[in-house]
């Protein structure tokens, strides 16, 4: 299926005039991929075309397709372009519900389900392949290998197996459910670290959070005009699937993307850095809307990045603080009295108050909410200095619209 003459005249048929025939030449691919990571790579640009095809049933064979193939194989290199593309389909109104459905399933399979058949292990059709080192250390195969690297001894992943010799007993119940429980939570992380990444490289190709936001809105709260009651039951699963645990994973994995990314900062550069920290922020406040309790574990790693001066470009400094005060606006209600005062006696008053000055009308909009929430927290008084720090900012905002009330064209004066 890999060599030059056989991919050609296959590719060909994905522009067929008959839908039968391109929906059958997506569906022979189809029968290839998930054994041979190669075949995946090479039809890559084929399955973008599907996805774009006017035949909505060789969209949604697409879409199975590429499920397949990011649950066999999570290191899949087209992920992020293929994700992103699903992404806005499901986001645009105008695409079908039953291409929609088919969408939000994958994201459901490969990113948010915690059932351990999800990603399954999977081998290039021969020793001889390209990707058959890629395969050999992909983030799958790690999923699958953590059963055999914690568990101390075959006898022990396995109740009812007999011990090889007969003298030697069996490892004790409570052993056994331990191992497991281990095994079962150190598969977890990793797939949950796998599927933030994935989150993360689409929000940096697409450099907005807004078709991740929406896919989880519709996923979770969202509603539907058709059969609304099956698909208000099916979210309250996912909701709930969610709020066992496993957001939490996804949040702890984000947040370690982001210290790795602080790690590496002097071997890549400055530019590479900006679009990888301003991603990961992006994701994690995508989660905030999911569960500000699990965020707010990890406020402390998020205040310091509100200075401002985090060595990349004013515009993506503009679009990293904007969500980070985004972050901090819903993550505050939820703040103890204790947290309240600590954070009154730090500078992150003057911080959020130096972003409305600094950079744009976004960001301005989202530090002055961040503001007002501190400020109107139900343990807020009088001596807040959030309060005051919000007065402050408006009196110097009447001020300037004061002084220039007399002038005709108020959007062309230029800020000193």
């Amino acid at each position: 299926m890999i060599y030059p003459f056989v991919r050609n005249a296959v590719t060909k048929r994905f522009s067929d005039d008959a839908i039968s025939v391109r929906e059958a030449a997506v569906s022979l691919v189809g029968l290839y991929v998930v054994n041979a990571p190669a075949v995946a790579n090479a039809f890559h640009q084929a399955f973008m075309v599907g996805l774009q095809d006017e035949g909505t049933s060789v969209r949604k064979r697409t879409i199975k397709i590429l499920q397949d193939v990011l649950c066999s194989n999570p290191s899949y290199k087209g992920r992020a372009e293929a994700c992103t593309a699903m992404l806005r389909m499901a986001a645009d109104p105008k695409e079908d519900d039953s291409v929609r459905d088919a969408i939000h399933e994958l994201f459901l399979k490969v990113w948010l389900e915690t059932a351990d058949e999800t990603i399954v292990k999977s081998g290039p059709a021969s020793p001889d392949s390209p990707d058959m080192e890629e395969s050999l250390s992909s983030p799958g195969s790690k999923v699958l290998s953590v059963e055999f690297a914690t568990a101390p001894d075959a006898a022990a992943v396995t109740p009812g197996s007999a011990p090889a010799d007969p003298t030697t007993p069996l490892p004790p119940v409570r052993t056994i459910r331990s191992t497991e429980r281990r095994v079962r939570k150190k598969r977890l992380q990793l797939r949950s670290e796998i599927a933030v990444e994935q989150m993360v490289e689409v929000v940096k190709i697409a450099e907005t959070d807004q078709h991740l936001t929406v896919l989880f809105r519709d996923l979770l709260e969202g509603e539907s005009d058709s059969d609304k009651g099956r698909k208000t039951s099916t979210r309250r699963k996912n909701k709930r699937n969610l709020e066992e645990g496993h957001c939490s994973l996804l949040v702890d994995s984000a947040f370690e993307i982001l210290l790795r990314v602080e790690e590496s900062r002097g071997d890549s550069k400055e530019t590479a850095y900006a679009k990888d920290v301003v991603a990961v922020i992006r994701t994690i406040g995508v989660f905030t809307n999911i569960s500000p309790a699990d965020v707010h574990r990890h406020l402390d790693t998020l205040l310091p990045y509100l200075k401002a001066d985090n060595g990349i470009t004013i515009d993506q400094e503009a679009v990293l603080v904007a969500s980070l005060c985004d972050v901090l606006a819903r993550v505050a209600p939820i703040l103890s009295r204790q947290e309240l005062e600590e954070l009154s006696q730090t500078s992150l008053g003057n911080d959020l108050a130096s972003i409305t000055f600094k950079f744009g009308r976004e960001a301005l909009s989202s530090s002055i909410q961040a503001l007002c929430a501190l400020s109107h927290h139900q343990y807020s008084n009088n001596n807040n200095p959030f309060r005051r720090k919000i007065l402050e900012v408006a009196k110097t905002f009447y001020g300037y619209l004061l002084k220039h009330r007399s002038e005709d064209d108020f959007a062309s004066i230029k800020v000193r």
